[in-house]
């Protein structure tokens, strides 16, 4: 039992012969590809659990191997999310446009760093405070505003607050949509 290749392949056997000493033993994750093994199918993330099957002395007779698969989907969802980091990573970096993030009152919220040389404070110096406060006596700097949307973090938003602070600072107000 202890030379099965197929186990070994699949990196259970050092398990089988722990849970062959007696005591129950939970996997860590496992890749299984069924195209190793000649058989169709995708790729699979499993756990396994080993169980030692014993008498009424105590000696093992034989082991009982469950696998599950509970995470596969998981799996795939988070290489889904990491490759749309990956991608909005590459869009931020080749921008050049300074992008603002305010709240709801038409406060700093985040501020990207995509040319920090646009700004006229540093980042940290902006968080919390109002744009129309940084900005009032910096009317030039406007001539350089391409668009400005106002969102709450999900999405675009219609937020009174945020619109009266950006037509303070002498900007067009953004459409509601």
């Amino acid at each position: 039992m202890f030379e099965d290749n197929r186990l070994c392949a699949a990196g259970l056997l050092p398990y089988v012969k722990e849970s062959a000493g007696g005591v129950a033993v939970t996997t860590s994750l496992l890749l299984y590809d069924p195209a190793r093994t000649q058989h169709k199918g995708h790729p699979r993330w499993l756990r396994g659990f080993v169980y030692p099957v014993k008498d009424e002395t105590g000696c093992v007779l034989e082991l009982a191997l469950v696998l599950e698969d509970l995470i596969t989907e998981r799996k795939r969802a988070e290489a889904r999310i990491e490759a749309s980091e990956v991608e909005l990573q590459a869009l931020f970096a080749a921008m050049d446009d300074v992008i603002l993030m305010l709240e709801a009152q038409g406060r700093y919220f985040k501020v990207a760093p995509t040319n920090p040389s646009l700004l006229y404070k540093p980042a940290a110096k902006l968080i919390g405070k109002p744009l129309h406060k940084v900005l009032r006596r910096q009317r030039p700097i406007w001539s350089k505003v391409r668009s400005v949307r106002c969102s709450d973090g999900k999405g675009p938003a219609s937020s009174t607050a945020c619109r009266s602070g950006v037509k303070r600072c002498g900007l067009p107000v953004p459409s509601r949509r």
